[in-house]
């Protein structure tokens, strides 16, 4: 995948994120905080990108 794909996916991202961590939260309230775990994992697979560059 690249850059573009990745930010495409992002910006849907928001529905599918809070659902993921609502399965996985270990302690209530943390579902307020989506935007972290989101956030981490955009900046985890870009890394991966075909066409990331550091």
């Amino acid at each position: 995948f690249t850059l573009e794909e990745l930010a495409d996916v992002y910006g849907t991202a928001d529905d599918w994120v809070l659902q993921a961590v609502v399965e996985r939260a270990d302690r209530p309230g943390w579902t307020g905080q989506t935007s972290v775990a989101q956030d981490a994992a955009f900046h985890l697979y870009a890394r991966a990108a075909i066409d990331y560059t550091p």
